[in-house]
């Protein structure tokens, strides 16, 4: 694997063990591979502000992808270098499906997480912006989080989004009912993905899809499977995933499989 020029990782249960947390050792891992040149890129499900914190404690480049891929950003120099945003009257017509069914919606911009005042004590999602309407946001929303504990609300409103044809469900976990859980659904923009962010990112870094590998762990990353040729699902991860990828870690997330594989395979 000399011709690996860039890393690319997913972060919950890939890079992150599973209490969040990122090891000393994989810390190291990561400088040693950017040492060497090698660009290392988070890209996650997750806000902006969030990814740019788990990059930041990382060592990772200062380059993120976030929101599923609608937005990729270089904190170091606060520069927007993609963003695919939501436009507004579709954001609106979520928004409106959320109060519909009283459940908390979640907007992610570059900088801010907004929610309506009446989910400002929400335990699920940190938020830094309490709204009362739409009219208060003046920057551009790339990502929709609803969330609820409330099962059956969410199963209604993720239908009423599929008959929407300018957005989908990127990312949730309704697949089963399970007491006591929180439910969620990514919503963006039709057509955003992270395999299609790692296509931005290329260009961007002027480097081939050959010299680019990929760590995941759940059929999230699939998009970033389907357009490299590089690419490693976790030993943590889902069994279809693993099928479709070229490599699997000998170790799970709480293993530092991630920095073993960098260390052993591309390192040397």
């Amino acid at each position: 694997m000399n011709q690996i020029k860039c890393i690319v990782l997913d972060i919950d249960f890939t890079l992150t063990k599973s209490d969040g947390s990122i090891s000393d050792y994989t810390k190291s891992i990561i400088k040693k591979a950017k040492k060497k040149g090698i660009y290392v890129i988070l890209c996650s499900g997750r806000p902006n502000i969030y990814t740019v914190e788990k990059s930041k404690i990382s060592n990772a480049s200062p380059i993120v992808i976030s929101d599923n891929g609608a937005t990729i950003y270089n904190y170091e120099q606060d520069k927007i270098v993609f963003a695919d945003s939501i436009p507004k009257d579709i954001l609106k017509s979520i928004w409106d499906l959320s109060l519909k069914y009283n459940l908390d919606c979640v907007l992610n911009s570059i900088k801010a997480r907004y929610r309506h005042r009446m989910f400002s004590n929400s335990e699920y999602i940190k938020t830094n912006s309490n709204i009362n309407g739409l009219d208060e946001i003046k920057d551009i929303v790339s990502q929709c989080v609803i969330s609820s504990k409330e099962y059956n609300p969410m199963i209604m409103l993720k239908n009423e989004i599929y008959t929407n044809s300018s957005i989908e469900i990127t990312n949730t976990n309704l697949h089963t009912e399970k007491e006591g859980d929180y439910y969620f659904i990514d919503i963006n923009k039709k057509g955003i993905s992270k395999g299609k962010a790692i296509i931005n990112l290329t260009n961007e870094l002027n480097i081939q899809l050959d010299e680019v590998i990929c760590f995941g762990d759940s059929m999230n990353d699939k998009t970033m499977f389907d357009v490299l040729n590089n690419t490693v699902a976790m030993k943590n991860a889902s069994e279809d995933l693993k099928k479709i990828a070229k490599y699997t870690t000998v170790y799970t997330n709480d293993e530092d499989g991630v920095a073993k594989f960098i260390e052993k395979y591309i390192l040397n």
